[in-house]
């Protein structure tokens, strides 16, 4: 399996229900304030718990 398989969205720029209906981080209202900044803003953790997700 490719990355692609993993985030049907870079090809069709959609996301399925079941990713739609995960539940809000809280960090999300943050990240979103900050997005006409001029830095870099890190996110990291352990693997599959909905980093792409949040950034998408």
């Amino acid at each position: 399996m490719n990355a692609i398989d993993f985030n049907l969205w870079w090809e069709t720029g959609a996301i399925d229900s079941d990713t739609l209906s995960m539940k809000s981080r809280d960090i999300y209202p943050k990240l979103k304030e900050t997005l006409e900044e001029r830095f870099v803003e890190t996110i990291i953790g352990l693997r599959r718990v909905g980093k792409k997700v949040l950034m998408h």
